[in-house]
């Protein structure tokens, strides 16, 4: 255990230091933010002053030098827009994210675990076949498509949910029946091909023999096994969730991490990018380690391997 938390920590120092590194570079190419702030109507010498000022008229190494230094010490800088610490802007965002993502990874979970057990353990029924069928209709919709129909149903046609926001539960119902679409088919699909390999196994088959309930086999038996692969793919897909949380929150106007960053990219605000992207990776990179853990405590085969 000890070898793979030490692992997982270098692995975060690499990867945070590698998306930094390219976004430092790739933010960069888009622009120049203080002539965007100042407007067309700001003078040369205007503009360059506040260049100066905000240290962009250095050359680019010593810019990324210097800035490498300061993300060691978690120091972002401050926002070029509005003057506030970029770190503390994306950590006041972050829980809102969270609770989005969360949500969503909870609510598709908890769909797709029994649809996939059913259409399993139920493979030959016209409606098990029509229930997933469904999840993969969420699957195929895209996000900016299924969001809009939901609101144009739901808040603005029948007027059973709000609009926009994130004010109360109400406010969160349709962002996350969008973002969790983008889950549940994927998770419910993989269910099904592990639990229909575990059904074949020949200690299942003694467990019939021996006159067990089907639930008993079903959840004791089967699911607990086909659920090891499914927690590693949760975790792996929780950075796409992420990723398709930042239009969910643009859809809805929840005021996210992902559209605080859609705003900042936009205004080409290097602080606030920087510092909300370094907190991203920390929590997608961290809930895989998280998952990766929990795997060697659910199958102990792969703890003796990572210790050996």
């Amino acid at each position: 255990m000890t070898r793979l938390l030490v692992r997982r920590a270098l692995e975060l120092a690499i990867t945070l230091i590698g998306i930094w590194t390219v976004l430092f570079f790739v933010i960069r190419l888009s622009g120049d933010p203080i002539a965007l702030l100042m407007g067309p109507n700001a003078s040369a010498e205007q503009i360059e002053a506040m260049r100066a000022d905000l240290g962009l008229d250095r050359p680019l190494a010593t810019q990324y030098l210097l800035e490498l230094k300061r993300m060691a010490t978690l120091d972002f800088g401050r926002s070029i827009r509005g003057g506030q610490r970029a770190l503390d802007l994306a950590c006041s965002r972050l829980a809102i994210s969270l609770q989005l993502t969360a949500s969503a990874m909870l609510l598709a979970v908890a769909l797709a675990i029994p649809v996939g057990i059913a259409a399993a353990a139920w493979r030959e029924r016209r409606w098990t076949r029509w229930l997933l069928g469904l999840t993969f209709l969420g699957q195929a919709l895209p996000i900016f498509w299924t969001g809009p129909m939901l609101i144009l149903l739901f808040a603005v046609t029948w007027q059973l949910l709000p609009v926009a926001g994130w004010q109360s539960l109400a406010h969160g119902v349709l962002p996350v029946i969008t973002l969790a679409s983008v889950l549940l088919a994927k998770l419910a699909r993989m269910v099904r091909a592990e639990m229909l390999e575990v059904l074949g196994q020949d200690y299942i088959r003694t467990a019939r023999s021996k006159g067990l309930p089907q639930n008993t086999i079903l959840m004791v038996h089967g699911a607990r096994n086909a659920m090891i692969p499914v927690i590693t793919v949760m975790g792996t897909e929780f950075g796409q969730l992420v990723g398709a949380a930042v239009l969910t929150e643009s859809i809805f106007a929840i005021p996210g991490l992902g559209d605080m960053l859609l705003n900042a990219a936009l205004a080409r605000d290097y602080p606030v990018v920087q510092a909300g992207v370094f907190v991203i990776t920390l929590v997608v990179v961290g809930v895989n380690a998280m998952v990766d853990i929990a795997y060697t405590l659910i199958d102990p085969r792969v703890r003796h391997a990572i210790d050996a």
